[in-house]
């Protein structure tokens, strides 16, 4: 596993719950305000936090590059 796919496997866990607690399944905005509810939420081992005024879950970077044979350094 990489990070693009660890970096993918937090997002589906995430909204996955958001669409769990969601009051109208199917519904973009509902979907939304789920996600802005979760507050804490701990993604088995990497926690993400949500809100009203926290929309981007973890302020959590790091940095890498791609060589021109596709290789994740």
């Amino acid at each position: 596993m990489n990070s693009a796919h660890l970096e993918s496997c937090i997002g589906a866990k995430v909204l996955t719950e958001a669409m769990r607690r969601s009051k109208k399944p199917g519904d973009a905005k509902a979907l939304l305000a789920s996600i802005k509810g979760l507050g804490t939420y701990d993604t088995g081992g990497f926690t993400v936090n949500y809100g009203a005024d926290q929309q981007h879950g973890s302020k959590y970077v790091e940095l890498g590059m791609v060589t021109r044979d596709g290789k994740l350094r």
